[in-house]
């Protein structure tokens, strides 16, 4: 009876010749995973567009930290690219009304000179788009409930759908909305010089503990700190003010821990990806129905 299993003895039928679930995992299919390590995430005092450590810090709404510099550079940019765009479209919409225009004149003078067949000529009313001639009469005049003769109303749908959606400047991690005036101001607390290490240090200033890569920040919109989450929780929360400013729910925005880098996403420490035909050279041959020699299904990544 040999030692091949049922999978194997079955192999030749047609429509058989699916590998097994082994043979799938070993040849590449379905989903890889893979955890990155910590310089695959960037620290949490780093413009998000530079990757270098910020410059007269700003945050967006979101709570995605940029360098003045980089930020404005960037929405200075957008803007541009956005005038040239309305410029282009503002030229095709100019060259659109004018052959639109030359259009209606042919189509007026077609209309003039049915008119003229009609009622000087003799002829009868004429369809010159139909290719008849003079002479032959129109069986779609007068018929305006035809789809046919209907005017034509989406150029005009497709103007009002452009006018309604402006586009505007964006922030280059989220995509979301963001101008220039979304921007805040963001003022960290550095650590005394009798404390700092070799790198450069900031601090909670209520609880004077020292930022970590894990630590949970937040920003507090009417002053600018940074705070950590747990200081605000027990010090700020409650009394709803921080140094005499009212502060509230509203006003705290949680900054990106962990911000894209290129090898990571927001805050996502493992990286997957799907193979829907497996990591192989593509070389194996279909067993059963037109295979050839042994089945290279099995070969080990």
């Amino acid at each position: 009876r040999g030692v091949m299993g049922k999978h194997s003895k079955n192999a030749g039928g047609k429509g058989a010749e699916a590998p097994t679930y082994a043979e799938r995992q070993m040849f590449g299919y379905g989903t890889h995973r893979e955890r990155l390590g910590k310089d695959a995430l960037l620290p949490f005092d780093h413009c998000s567009l530079t990757l270098s450590p910020l410059e007269d810090p700003v945050c967006t709404p979101e709570g995605v930290l940029y360098s003045r510099a980089a930020i404005l550079e960037n929405l200075l940019n957008q803007k541009r690219r956005l005038k040239r765009k309305a410029t282009q479209e503002d030229a095709k919409k100019k060259e659109e009304l004018v052959a639109k225009a030359a259009e209606e004149q042919a189509h007026a003078a077609k209309r003039l000179k049915r008119f003229e067949q009609t009622n000087f000529g003799g002829g009868g009313a004429t369809n010159d788009d139909d290719g008849g001639g003079a002479g032959k009469p129109s069986k779609l005049a007068g018929i305006f409930w035809l789809p046919s003769q209907a005017p034509d109303q989406s150029d005009e749908r497709k103007t009002e759908a452009a006018a309604s959606k402006k586009e505007t400047t964006t922030c280059p991690i989220t995509g979301k909305k963001l101008r220039l005036k979304d921007l805040i101001d963001v003022r960290f607390t550095r650590v005394p010089e009798s404390q700092q290490e070799e790198v450069q240090q900031f601090m909670c200033p209520v609880s004077r503990d020292i930022f970590g890569p894990t630590s949970k920040l937040v920003l507090l919109r009417p002053t600018g700190d940074v705070l950590l989450e747990s200081s605000y929780n027990t010090a700020v929360k409650p009394e709803a003010s921080y140094r005499g400013v009212p502060i509230q729910e509203t006003d705290v925005i949680t900054l990106k821990a962990g911000r894209n880098t290129g090898f990571a996403h927001a805050n996502n420490v493992e990286a997957s990806k799907s193979y829907m035909v497996g990591r192989g050279s593509g070389l194996a041959d279909l067993r059963g129905q037109g295979g050839s020699a042994p089945s290279r299904f099995a070969l080990s990544m």
